[in-house]
């Protein structure tokens, strides 16, 4: 018959794998060893067995401590008692501490003995260091519990020496103690002179359930604590409540509100130092509360078909819930002018051409000034309004100055931008016919008319515009058709003189009528005359 039994300390010495004695009705398997545990799990001057496995229930463990060779038993110890697991997987700690008349390092033979009868003996399955060794005792935290109202706690304990024959423990100043707290560690100088130590810590940013611990140089850690934060419920307030971020693509906007979370007392509070996150978007965002819980950050207008976006507060494992707000985006849409020309024709109308293209939007409206400027630098006024087309292109022929610059623009709305074309000049010099005059009148039957006048150009200032050409013509009392009696040209000094017969009464001009491409048509200058 083979039974397995397996056993484990968590003393200084593990020892391999074990077998049993000639004689034995089993054997152990794995491994097994035996010692004192002086720190967390056995106590100072305590024998304790770590991960005692057998086939059947245990019903007794007994050790024999001896010096290292030899077999003399030094003390027998009978008191284990169960501290963790079961009777046929477990840990057991000796009930009294295991005083011994001298010191050193002995050897341990463990024995143990099972319901069904069987027993096994482990020779030297541990040892039993039975030397002066410091330790750390008391160890704990105040609130490991720790909530969003008050994540502070205190980890504390102190450092003694314990002696092995008497047993005391002996408090240890000065000792150099590490706590930690996660990965956080806490590092002391010294202890008092009491041998006491103490940190204050404040529960983990993330709201984890994390392990602490204490060490000192020479001693065995102290037991573990856990802190556990108590997690509770939180909420975002955007402003204002659903916040819609309007601009052009590409615009940064900011994005305010306020994170809180529900204290003990059941009403919400600031939650400082929480992040902020955007979902959704090409470029991630992501910013901090400040001490009142607020935030603000800088969101890009997204181009393409994103119109809304959510914003997130993380916490960590503090949060029972995903808090989060939500936005929209309206985009503005951005107008601009293109192949905009002007050209004045010969009798001061302007042919105007264009076109307004539009990004990320609908045009709102149809209408695109046409804007004149003596000087192109200001003083700009509206000389049309002309009428797009379906595509975005306008063209139009309008009266216009003789001489200026010129500019189209598409009036803004809410949800799209404006926008200003080039400043183009057109222009052509004025002409003028000066003192005209039909004589004499009244003619008589038969006789003959003078007409005279001079034709002038302006350059800026009116000046003779000599060696042109001049049409005279003649409309008839009562007519409304005007016929051309003759064309002369204009002297050096821009006068021009012709006689004729009379032709009845009537009304005479006299016109600039074929200007070349820098010049306007004169306006007609008239005289009547009457025939007697």
């Amino acid at each position: 018959m083979r039974r397995s039994i397996s056993i484990a300390l968590c003393t200084s010495v593990v020892l391999g794998a074990l077998s049993v004695p000639a004689g034995t009705a089993f054997a152990a398997s794995g491994e097994a060893a035996v010692g004192a545990v002086e720190g967390h799990r056995g106590g100072l001057g305590h024998l304790f067995v770590d991960d005692l496995r057998t086939d059947s229930d245990v019903s007794a463990i007994r050790a024999v401590v001896h010096r290292p060779g030899e077999d003399v038993a030094v003390e027998t110890v009978h008191d284990f008692a169960l501290v963790e697991g079961d009777r046929k997987t477990g840990d057991w700690r000796t009930e009294r501490e295991v005083r011994l008349e001298i010191t050193g390092r002995f050897s341990v033979d463990l024995v143990v003995t099972e319901t069904d009868g069987d027993e096994t003996t482990f020779k030297d399955a541990g040892t039993y260091d039975y030397t002066a060794k410091r330790a750390i005792e008391g160890f704990d935290v105040d609130n490991p519990s720790p909530t969003l109202d008050n994540r502070a706690f205190t980890a504390s304990g102190r450092v003694v020496e314990w002696q092995p024959v008497t047993h005391e423990r002996t408090p240890v100043a000065g000792a150099a103690v590490t706590v930690k707290y996660g990965d956080t560690f806490g590092i002391f100088g010294d202890t008092n002179a009491k041998g006491e130590f103490r940190y204050a810590f404040n529960a983990s940013a993330s709201g984890a359930k994390l392990a602490v611990r204490a060490f000192s140089q020479g001693a065995e850690p102290s037991e573990v604590r856990t802190v556990a934060p108590v997690p509770t419920s939180a909420r975002i307030t955007l402003t204002p409540a659903t916040p819609v971020l309007t601009g052009k693509v590409g615009d940064r906007v900011t994005v305010r509100g306020t994170a809180e979370y529900r204290g003990a007392d059941g009403t919400f509070k600031p939650l400082r130092d929480a992040r902020v996150h955007m979902t959704g978007t090409s470029t991630p965002v992501r910013a901090y509360t400040a001490a009142d819980g607020s935030f603000a950050f800088k969101q890009t207008i997204p181009g393409g078909s994103v119109t809304s976006d959510q914003v997130h507060l993380y916490y960590g494992q503090w949060l029972t819930n995903k808090p989060s707000g939500d936005i929209t985006y309206r985009r503005v849409g951005v107008t601009s002018i293109h192949d905009f020309s002007v050209s004045l024709d010969a009798y001061a109308q302007l042919t105007v051409n264009g076109r307004v293209a539009i990004r990320d939007a609908a045009l709102p409206h149809r209408n695109v000034d046409l804007q004149w400027s003596r000087t192109g630098r200001g003083g700009w006024v509206k000389v049309s309004t002309l009428r797009l087309e379906g595509s975005g292109f306008f063209s139009a022929t309008v009266p216009a100055p003789p001489t200026g610059y010129y500019r189209a623009v598409y009036k803004n709305t809410a949800f799209v931008t404006g926008s200003v074309g080039p400043v183009l000049y057109a222009g052509r010099a004025e002409t003028r016919i000066k003192d005209f005059n039909a004589s004499p009148e009244p003619v008589r039957k038969g006789g003959t008319i003078t007409v005279t006048g001079t034709l002038l150009h302006r350059t800026p200032e009116w000046k003779a515009y000599g060696g042109k050409p001049v049409l005279i013509l003649f409309r008839p009392k009562g007519s409304d058709q005007w016929y051309l009696m003759t064309e002369v040209k204009s002297a050096a000094n821009g006068g021009f003189r012709k006689n004729f017969r009379e032709v009845g009464d009537g009304s005479w001009v006299a016109v600039h009528a074929y200007p070349n491409s820098k010049h306007l048509v004169s306006a007609g200058t008239e005289d009547y005359v009457d025939v007697k």
